[in-house]
């Protein structure tokens, strides 16, 4: 569980760092992830995917600017497999005073 933090800690530095530095030439690119709680990473051959408490973003150019997909929504998962990336996204509700988390749908890229 440590290697896996240090890791994830590791990727989103090197990231964030990059990111600092850049400039954003299109509406739809942001200098930074749609949040900043980060779930998941993978990187697909090309670009980096990671979610988010508010969605899912890509980057093609290793965290210089961002593409911001399903604002919103939360993660619960990422996975690759075959050139396609699954996001499955979730939400809590709320059940006699407790927060539970709750399912909405997986996402496949096309």
């Amino acid at each position: 569980m440590k290697e896996n933090l240090s890791v994830a800690f590791l990727l989103i530095s090197l990231l964030a760092g990059t990111a600092a530095g850049s400039t954003v030439e299109s509406f739809e690119l942001s200098p930074e992830p749609a949040g900043n709680e980060i779930g998941d990473i993978i990187f697909d051959g090309e670009g980096v995917w990671v979610t988010s408490d508010n969605g899912i973003s890509y980057s093609l150019e290793l965290g210089a600017s961002w593409e911001n997909f399903l604002p919103g929504i939360s993660s619960s998962g990422l996975s690759g497999y075959r050139g396609f990336v699954v996001f499955a996204a979730s939400h809590e509700e709320l059940y006699e005073e407790e927060l539970y988390p709750a399912g909405d749908g997986f996402f496949i890229t096309t």
